[in-house]
């Protein structure tokens, strides 16, 4: 049971963030870190990302996955 919880912990941070990397996309916030500003195409990539991981953790969660052992 403590593995599914973290499971979905792990969803709705990924779900979350992935959202996050979209609003920056929509709205073209600039972002500068130590002066460098930090591209759109990034936030593309690390939204992608976090979808794709907030998805995995959702089959598993659901038990849509199939276990390999």
């Amino acid at each position: 049971m403590k593995e599914k919880n973290i499971i979905k912990l792990n969803f709705i941070v990924f779900f979350i963030v992935g959202l996050i990397h979209l609003t920056r996309l929509l709205t073209q916030f600039e972002v500068l870190v130590v002066g460098y500003r930090i591209p759109l195409w990034l936030n593309l990539l690390f939204f992608v990302l976090a979808g794709w991981l907030a998805f995995e953790n959702y089959k598993i969660y659901n038990g849509k996955r199939s276990k390999k052992r």
